[in-house]
């Protein structure tokens, strides 16, 4: 309520994360979403979606970013059995963590330069 109504910009986190963790249980608990991962991949993208709101917000959540894809990347490989398409977590993982890399280094050459 006070990220929606009071524009409270730092209930903005909170607020999505527990979003996330509540509609992944609401589906596991109605049987929309069998297997496990779930909870991390709604909370990941909740983290992500926290993220992009704060360039709106003019807040810096940098940090939402890398967790964000971290814990979703996590789900998604977690729940990845029981997707209704094919997506083999064991290709998009490490390739997902080797951009991350790349894109570490290549911002803290920016930096120093």
């Amino acid at each position: 309520v006070a990220w929606l109504l009071g524009r409270v910009v730092g209930a903005t986190v909170p607020a999505l994360v527990l979003i996330g963790w509540g509609l992944a249980r609401i589906g596991s608990e109605l049987g929309y979403l069998t297997g496990d991962g779930w909870s991390l991949l709604f909370v990941g993208i909740a983290l992500l979606l926290a993220w992009a709101l704060g360039r709106f917000q003019h807040a810096r959540r940098d940090w939402a970013l890398v967790l964000g894809a971290i814990l979703a990347l996590i789900g998604l490989a977690d729940a990845a059995d029981s997707l209704p398409f094919s997506f083999d977590a064991a290709i998009i993982i490490p390739i997902a963590l080797i951009a991350a890399g790349v894109w570490l280094i290549w911002r803290r050459g920016l930096s120093a330069g």
